[in-house]
């Protein structure tokens, strides 16, 4: 089996038209994800979605936001304090991981 994402590396302006439409926010922000969870039996090949990084705003590695965008295509959220914690929390653990082996 495999699972597909796309990403896509874009400018301030874009980032800031797709928060706004998908979010209502109306600002740019370092990255968005659209998750898409569709599979193909056919192929064995499962679709999690599109993962949307801007370099100008981006407070965080690349990798961290990777994972992070990673997280919110497989279900995880932040809108409380809590669930940001928590998502916070769960990224750095991960890239110990990664960064263990």
């Amino acid at each position: 089996m495999r699972a597909n994402i796309e990403l896509h590396f874009v400018e301030s302006d874009e980032i800031r038209e797709l928060n706004k439409k998908h979010r209502g926010v109306d600002k740019p922000t370092d990255v968005l994800a659209f998750p898409l969870r569709e599979f193909n039996f056919a192929e064995m090949q499962f679709e999690l979605g599109d993962i949307v990084f801007c370099k100008e705003h981006a407070e965080q590695d690349i990798l961290f936001l990777l994972i992070h965008g990673l997280l919110h295509l497989v279900g995880y959220t932040h809108d409380t304090p809590e669930d940001e914690e928590h998502m916070n929390n769960l990224t750095f653990k991960i890239l110990d991981k990664m960064e263990a082996q």
